[in-house]
């Protein structure tokens, strides 16, 4: 039976591709009108507003606009993005096959921890 349902999809596979219909590959313009195009009279603009000159020291204007932040509040907030990418459905699942497939490719506890380790330390260099 599998026989015969594989030969009827090869001849059907056989049949659409021979198939007489073939796209086009030209356009035609014969139903296009063309029509001219006048100039437009140039716009009357207003005068420029005058901008008052950048301060002597750009850098120090720009650091007094901006709050500092700590080193530790960038690292926290980049911490707290990685632990919700955990919640997405995408990544959860990969969690216990990577786990996984460390602990069982390993002979002893040892060599999967390393080979865990240097895949880590690999994703963080990346």
């Amino acid at each position: 039976m599998k026989q015969v349902i594989l030969f009827g999809l090869m001849i059907t596979f056989f049949l659409l591709v021979q198939s007489p219909v073939k796209a086009h590959d030209t356009a035609s313009i014969s139903g296009i009108e063309f029509t001219s195009v006048t100039p437009v009279p140039p716009i009357k603009t207003a005068k420029k507003a005058k901008i008052p000159p950048p301060p002597n020291n750009a850098v120090e204007a720009n650091k007094k606009q901006k709050t500092p932040q700590a080193l530790w509040a960038i690292f926290l907030a980049g911490l707290a993005g990685g632990l919700a990418a955990l919640l997405m459905p995408c990544i959860s699942p990969m969690l216990p096959l990577t786990v996984s497939y460390f602990t069982k490719s390993g002979d002893k506890k040892r060599n999967a921890v390393a080979k865990a380790a240097i895949y880590g330390i690999s994703i963080i260099a990346i």
